[in-house]
Formats: structure tokens, C-alpha cells, sequence
């Protein structure tokens, strides 16, 4: 059986097509066709169709039906990203129409309704269950983490202060992606990660106690686990615990991400479509790259000082993290602002 998931952003709507054909027995390949071009899913009939719902990418992983901790059956479960309308559990008819309280300093509550303001949003589809996400929390990010190369007079700087946990609003999404993780730890339940890469950067996000407290927030929330923001990817190429603003010819002035995935190795393809300039002075032209990221995360129970923490120096990243680039195209041009990749 062949298999084909198609945003179909025409006809606004998700669809899986499937080709069948017999298997030969001894050497398991496919031969005479048995059904072409039968429809196996698509998407719900309120989110089929309708007016600004340009989807622009699909991704589909399949529900463990062992969990760890509880067995369920196992069915596939879709996700889609959307660049330019904000869609709300209201818009979608899951939720009747309520009035917002006025957002304070610490929440922010969910539009009542679809937004086309420029927004996005995800939405994921578990059996007869949609999932709406236009909007995650960032936990508090620690003091000396993120670098500004605007401040101190253009000198550049880290945040003196924590920057307290929020809510980032989706924007500009150019891709979804999923995959189920299981932790380390003995009977652990795996979890769901959802990543996302939108006009910010590329995060990763999962359910989890909601870090930010009192106002209208709900909880558990989708909550970002690791993240590769522009401020971080422009300081990304410099030495292990070495000062800021190294090797700036490597290190390209902007992030576009279009794709990230994290893989089975646990690791981080990134695409970047930035087609500019680098850091450098001379102005060197930067047509775009694909890498892999470490993915990991830092053991506070280690002595090492290796992967990504919300406390440590632009998120844990330096020039060691870059475990892969893809490499000059030999025989051909080279590769220009790309906007997907895969390695397998």
C-alpha cells in the first residue's frame, strides 16, 4: 500500500489517498495493482472548505497503543499548520461564543473567533477530537540567555533581567511536524511533541502544566520544550562558552525557518530559506542551509554543560550543536533559499 497526505489548499482541505497492489509473496515487492487513488481519510466537514483555511502543510504519526502507562488503540493522528487565519474552538463550532475577560499581565485569553490578521494556527485531528492551537506558552527564560545586538548603543547584550513566562501568538507557520517521545524514565507515558516552525523561528511544544499563573489561562497547556528563535540562530557558530558575535561569517543575519522535525535519532533538521547576506562586514552572500541541531536536553542531574535549557547562555547552542550541513551540491548549482528537506 502506497500512502499520499495532501493539504489540498485549492479545495482547503486535508485528504489521504492510497494506491493497493498485490505483494508477491517471496520477494515482498508490489505487482498488480488492486485499488488506485482510494480515498483512506479527510479532513472534518467543519474544517473542510472553509473560507481562509489555506492549509499549507500536513503531517500524520501514528498513536502508540501502548503508552506506558495505559493501552489504547492505535489510530493515526493529523496535524496542519495555517499561515493566515487564526482559527479558534469558537470559528470551528466546538465552543459556543463567550466573553473574554480583558488580558493582564499574566494571561491571555483565546480569541472568541477566527482571526485573519495575519496569524496562524494548528490544528490537530485525534479520531473525533480537534484539537486548536493558535497560541503556546514559553517558560520563564533566565537572565544572561538572549542576546540583543542592539542593545547597550549597538554594542550588544544579554537580558538582564528573566523574561517571564508568556504566550507566544502563532504567526506566519510554514510547517508542522510530529513525533511521540518516550522518556528516559522506567513506565514513563510517551508524549506527544508537536514542531513547528513559523516567522519567529523553529519550536517544539508538548502538553504540560501551564508555567504561567492566575488570569484566564487554561491548564494543562501546549507548553515550548525547545526552541531555535532568531536571536539564538544568529549567534548560533561560535565557540563552546565563547563570547558573542564569533565567526560572523558563518553566521547568517536572519532566520526564515520553513521546516523543522525532530527525528528518531532525537536530533533537529532545520531549514533555513534566508536568502541575504551573512554577519560578516564584507557582506558575504548567504543563500540558505539545511542543518541538524542537537536535540537534546540539559540533565540537571550532570555534570555536563551540553543541551538545551531555558537557563543557559543563548539556549544552550553554540557551534558544537551543528552536528550535520548539508554540504556544496557537486555537478549542479548550488542550493538557493530552500524551503524543505528530509534525511533518512
Amino acid at each position: 500500500m502506497i500512502r499520499y497526505l495532501v493539504a489540498d489548499t485549492g479545495n482547503r482541505r486535508l485528504v489521504e489517498v492510497v494506491d493497493r497492489y498485490m505483494v508477491d509473496a517471496a520477494t515482498r515487492q508490489a505487482t498488480t495493482p488492486i485499488a488506485l487513488g482510494v480515498l483512506f481519510y479527510h479532513s472534518p466537514a467543519n474544517v473542510s472548505g472553509k473560507k481562509g483555511y489555506d492549509y499549507n502543510s500536513v503531517a500524520r504519526v501514528l498513536q502508540p497503543t501502548n503508552t506506558g502507562t495505559t493501552t489504547a488503540a492505535a489510530q493515526y493522528i493529523y496535524a496542519t499548520s495555517i499561515g493566515s487565519t487564526q482559527p479558534s474552538r469558537v470559528g470551528l463550532g466546538l465552543d459556543k461564543p463567550v466573553t473574554d475577560t480583558v488580558p493582564n499581565g499574566a494571561s491571555q485569553p483565546f480569541q472568541a473567533r477566527d482571526a485573519r490578521n495575519g496569524n496562524g494556527g494548528i490544528m490537530l485531528f485525534s479520531g473525533g477530537t480537534t484539537i486548536v492551537i493558535n497560541q503556546v506558552a514559553v517558560p520563564q527564560i533566565a537572565a544572561g540567555v538572549i542576546w540583543d545586538p542592539t542593545a547597550n548603543l549597538g554594542a550588544g547584550g544579554f537580558n538582564t533581567s528573566p523574561i517571564p513566562a508568556h504566550y507566544k501568538t502563532l504567526g506566519g507557520l510554514s510547517s508542522v511536524t510530529m513525533a511521540y517521545v518516550w522518556p528516559d524514565t522506567a513506565l514513563s507515558q510517551s508524549t506527544l511533541t508537536i514542531m513547528f516552525t513559523d516567522s519567529t523561528g523553529a519550536y517544539e511544544v508538548h502538553l504540560a502544566p501551564n508555567p504561567i499563573a492566575g488570569g484566564n489561562v487554561p491548564t494543562p497547556e501546549w507548553v515550548v520544550d525547545w526552541m531555535m528563535p532568531t536571536e539564538v540562530y544568529t549567534q548560533l557558530r561560535r565557540t563552546p562558552a565563547g563570547a558573542p558575535n564569533q565567526a560572523l561569517f558563518l553566521n547568517a543575519s536572519e532566520l526564515k525557518a520553513t521546516y523543522a522535525r525532530r527525528t528518531s535519532a532525537g536530533t533537529v533538521l532545520l531549514v533555513n530559506s534566508y536568502f541575504g547576506m551573512d554577519q560578516d562586514p564584507a557582506q558575504t552572500a548567504f543563500p540558505g542551509e539545511i542543518i541538524e541541531l542537537d536535540g537534546s536536553f540539559l540533565d540537571p542531574t550532570s555534570t555536563s554543560t551540553r543541551g538545551f535549557s531555558f537557563n543557559q547562555p543563548f539556549l544552550g547552542f553554540d557551534s558544537l550543536s551543528v552536528v550535520f550541513q548539508l554540504p556544496s551540491v557537486q555537478g549542479a548549482r548550488g542550493i538557493v533559499a530552500p524551503i524543505f528537506a528530509d534525511r533518512r
